[in-house]
């Protein structure tokens, strides 16, 4: 558990930040693409300490094998992060519940299981957290009761794989591991916890100074230079931009674009964007038939290795209730056919990334002009 000591005079946000850096650099080696995360990060870190004036909270995700240093990176950086404290996957889900709602402070998961009954229970609990949404519980061996969470706060968490769940990688900054190319430090002595707290102080200071100064309602909508990516990559990169100096901004553009790229991959590879897929092919010769569609299905997961094989009636309930068609049964055989929406595939097609041939792709550049209420941060 990281709190701070009191609070520490400082110059300007600019010096927290290059602190932030200088602190980072020493003990951990970050990648520098898509973003140099050391530019990126230190943002970041100053959103998570106002987060409370935000709807909706990015996570970050270290992904890597083993001697990546990915756990070190979840410990450096969540030792600067606002009342950061450390919630392992050994705990079990009813405390994770309980230390979010009540402490709301950066919690630290390391080693995130994708498997298993547990890891189910992680993501919805991870994927409740982002947002002020009520989330209910039933708890209590011999007198069940109905219990209310709000638990939303900033998580931090490590895995050797990235995320299955495609809701929550959606949610989710992920910073891809490798191997340390320079030396670094082995521990955590006494002056680096000393000048961490000094750094924590700082920006306690201001969060108190700038907390009431924040107001979203001129970016309602967004920013305009965001305006070009999809809606849950602009929510996770908006606060950090929102904190970001115009350098920053420029780069985090370009990651953005990655986060798009990464997001829209994730669904495509999804089961229902598989199906989607399948769909536009087939409505490409004529009428889609759900018995067609399976099959196709069947064998596509059979050549990726997979084993299990889906049911009509399963491939009919997703393309009714995740992509949105109508089904209905025609002939004397009463086949089921998926019935053509084309605003509805329109929409979908945005969804997946699947544009129509004619779609040109859409350029972004960073803003020429500042807001003159965002810089006064920054003084």
């Amino acid at each position: 558990m990281c709190l701070s000591s009191g609070v520490e005079e400082y110059k300007n946000t600019k010096e927290i930040i290059d602190q932030i850096k200088k602190y980072l650099n020493e003990r951990v080696q970050l990648p520098v693409k898509p973003i140099n995360y050391e530019k990126f990060l230190p943002h970041l870190i100053l959103f998570y300490w106002v987060y409370e004036k935000f709807p909706f909270i990015p996570y970050i995700h270290f992904v890597g094998g083993t001697a990546t240093g990915k756990t070190t990176a979840m410990e450096i950086f969540g030792d600067l992060c606002y009342k950061s404290v450390d919630s392992t996957s050994s705990l079990t889900i009813a405390s994770m519940f309980r230390i979010a709602t009540q402490w709301k402070g950066t919690m630290l998961i390391d080693e995130f299981n994708n498997s298993g009954e547990e890891a189910k229970e992680l993501v919805t609990f991870l994927k409740a957290g982002v947002s002020n949404r009520l989330l209910y519980r039933v708890e209590g061996e011999k007198t069940k009761e109905l219990k209310a969470y709000v638990i939303k706060a900033p998580k931090i968490f490590t895995s050797e794989t990235p995320i299955g769940d495609v809701g929550l990688q959606s949610r989710t900054i992920v910073i891809k591991m490798e191997k340390n190319t320079r030396p670094l430090p082995l521990y955590q002595l006494e002056e680096d916890l000393e000048e961490c707290m000094h750094i924590r102080n700082k920006l306690l200071l201001w969060r108190l100074r700038n907390f009431n100064k924040i107001d979203l309602k001129k970016i309602k909508f967004g920013f305009p230079e965001l305006k070009a990516f999809d809606r849950r990559v602009q929510q996770i990169i908006t606060p950090v931009y929102y904190f970001s100096d115009k350098d920053t901004k420029a780069d985090i553009l370009e990651f953005a674009k990655d986060q798009e790229d990464e997001t829209l991959r994730t669904r495509k590879e999804a089961i229902d964007g598989v199906i989607f897929e399948i769909l536009l092919e087939i409505w490409e010769f004529g009428e889609a038939q759900i018995k067609d569609i399976c099959s196709r299905f069947n064998e596509e997961q059979k050549s990726k290795g997979y084993k299990e094989e889906y049911t009509e009636k399963r491939i009919g309930s997703i393309i009714r209730k995740i992509l949105g068609f109508n089904t209905e049964r025609r002939g004397h055989d009463r086949y089921a056919w998926v019935v053509r929406d084309l605003e509805n595939e329109a929409n979908k097609r945005e969804y997946y990334g699947v544009p129509p041939p004619s779609a040109a792709p859409q350029s972004t550049q960073a803003p020429q002009n500042e807001d003159q209420e965002m810089e006064d941060l920054f003084k």
